[in-house]
């Protein structure tokens, strides 16, 4: 990547960081009754790793029961927790847009600095969870037992969150190739896909093996 590159992918993690620690600080307002105005020093002090019990009962219930009419959190319905978070972002989209802005240039350099960032980026050459390098890569794409999906994606590496639901800080990111990082979703733990990828990387060596 290009200093340039690396800086646009720097904020792309960034906003893509705030969006995680916004979501679950609107979320826990709302289910706690605080409608009121979200303060810079609100979004400062929010720290998702001390409300992982909100952060669970968003991703394993809020977002996953089915009956969202009938069944309540902490008393009151999904549907109802979901039209006051929607109606509370219609209602505050100017303060939302200065929170991202706050976040990205006054928060973002503390949750994960820009020189380690660089350096994670700069001296990427093999994949967390398959090992798979850039070598490899671009041996296979050569010998056609390779395809990249998008033109922009698989010939650089890319940054991972080993829990999906964490920011982008220097302690949840990872390495890894593309098509591990397109395998492993939101869905898969890093442990379970440390798993996934030793198979994975099984597959890799098989096609560099064969003619």
């Amino acid at each position: 990547m290009t200093s340039k590159d690396i800086s646009r992918y720097y904020d792309l993690k960034a906003k893509s960081s705030f969006k995680a620690r916004f979501d679950l600080l609107l979320y826990h307002r709302i289910i706690n009754g605080i409608y009121g105005e979200i303060t810079k020093n609100d979004l400062e002090t929010f720290e998702i790793i001390d409300h992982m019990d909100s952060l669970n009962e968003y991703i394993h219930i809020f977002w996953q029961q089915e009956d969202i009419k009938t069944y309540k959190i902490r008393g009151k319905t999904i549907e109802n927790i979901y039209q006051e978070m929607k109606e509370w972002q219609e209602n505050n989209k100017p303060n939302i847009d200065r929170l991202r802005n706050h976040y990205i240039f006054n928060i973002y350099n503390n949750v994960f600095p820009r020189i380690e960032f660089d350096q994670m980026v700069q001296k990427a050459n093999e994949c967390e969870y398959c090992h798979i390098t850039k070598a490899q890569i671009k041996t296979l794409i050569e010998k056609q037992k390779l395809s990249k999906k998008h033109i922009t994606r698989g010939w650089s590496f890319e940054i991972d969150r080993k829990a999906a639901n964490l920011e982008y800080d220097i302690d949840n990111c990872v390495i890894c190739c593309y098509w591990c990082n397109n395998a492993k979703t939101d869905e898969f733990s890093y442990s379970e896909f440390k798993k996934i990828g030793a198979e994975i990387e099984k597959i890799w060596h098989e096609r560099l093996e064969s003619k």
